[in-house]
């Protein structure tokens, strides 16, 4: 017998189980949960703790929500002349609350055809300390518009910390980002966010793990950037995890993977971590280079800070292609100690390799 369910069917079955799962003593305690497929709008904006174009604002704090747009099918259009934002989560500040667990999911079918910015978040907290933490972007293939779309996988604004976010880019997306952001903390720290990149068409930059004025990684546990597959132009570089604290913010144990099955060029450096102003520590940081190619003396760097010590940081190529210096670890005005560079590639040239720069 041939059993076959419509697509009512599972429409039915899909509110029954949201309904289980979130009224019964044993089921997900996700605050709000939004399954968005429909042809309506266009939207200024999309929030998963509700659905709507309203900017939430009564809302303390914003967990395990979950917003998906399109479904393979015609899906929302996301449409503005200025500044559009689309979330998973999103945490108003009015109580310092977190935006936690939140997953946003784009799949064909949406369109964002803003002439400025689409901000898309996983989870977002305008302002005071609440944290961003676990929230998710994934990204399949969108119908894009001319402006510029930029990635969070967690937002923090205000105090608090950004850690556990991540953001996908699917093996079948072809669009173009003016930034993609595991994290990113304004005056907290950034610790264990993830970039994953399979796809793309052309890319800003990519950073896995970004605190404007704290620290970007820490304890053992960094930011990381994974780009395995696909062909994606990635025009301003890589970084796993960046601090540009003017005190004393530092980046360590952040790491940039690029395999053998990538495919496209990079026209800016590659770095593990990265420390600009103040006098943090950059420290076991990794760069592993398998695939692509660098252009136009783009460096590879294990990782660096500007005023601190640069120590324990590594660079390992086995493939692709390197046009500019490769660094284990460098700074420039303090000192770079304990960096290694290891390079099994055969057939290349490279520029100038050097275990440790120290400008100290």
């Amino acid at each position: 017998m041939n059993h076959t369910l419509s697509r009512t069917g599972l429409y039915f079955f899909a509110a029954c189980f949201l309904a289980w799962s979130l009224f019964s003593p044993g089921g997900a305690m996700a605050a709000n949960t939004t399954i968005n497929d429909n042809t309506s709008g266009p939207y200024t904006g999309l929030y998963g703790n509700d659905g709507t174009a309203t900017t939430p604002t009564a809302d303390t704090y914003a967990s395990g929500n979950m917003l998906v747009l399109g479904n393979g099918y015609t899906g929302p259009t996301i449409t503005d002349t200025s500044v559009v934002t689309v979330a998973g989560g999103y945490a108003p500040g009015n109580s310092n609350g977190d935006s936690s667990s939140n997953t946003l999911t784009i799949n064909s079918g949406t369109s964002f055809t803003a002439t400025g910015f689409t901000n898309i978040y996983g989870g977002r907290v305008a302002a005071g300390s609440g944290n961003a933490a676990g929230n998710t972007v994934t990204m399949g293939d969108f119908t894009q518009g001319s402006g510029n779309v930029v990635v969070y996988g967690g937002r923090a604004h205000g105090s608090g910390n950004a850690s556990t976010n991540g953001v996908t880019i699917g093996s079948g997306n072809t669009n173009d980002f003016s930034g993609i952001y595991g994290a990113y903390a304004n005056s907290g720290n950034a610790i264990s966010n993830t970039v994953t990149i399979n796809g793309g068409g052309q890319i800003a930059f990519v950073n896995g793990g970004y605190s404007a004025d704290g620290n970007a990684g820490g304890s053992g546990v960094g930011n990381v950037v994974n780009i395995s597959g696909g062909n994606a132009n990635i025009l301003n570089g890589i970084g796993g995890g960046n601090s540009n604290s003017g005190s004393s913010g530092s980046a360590s144990y952040n790491e940039v993977n690029i395999g053998s099955g990538y495919t496209g060029t990079i026209g800016g450096n590659v770095h593990g971590g990265w420390v600009s102003g103040g006098s943090g520590n950059a420290e076991h940081n990794s760069v592993t280079i398998a695939g692509g190619t660098l252009q136009g003396g783009a460096a590879v760097i294990g990782g660096h800070s500007t005023n601190g010590a640069a120590t324990d940081n590594t660079v390992s190529i086995s493939g692709g292609r390197v046009a500019g210096d490769i660094r284990g670890g460098s700074t420039t005005t303090g000192s770079a100690t304990g960096n290694t560079v290891s390079i099994t590639t055969t057939g290349e040239t490279y520029l100038n390799i050097y275990g440790g720069y120290g400008g100290g």
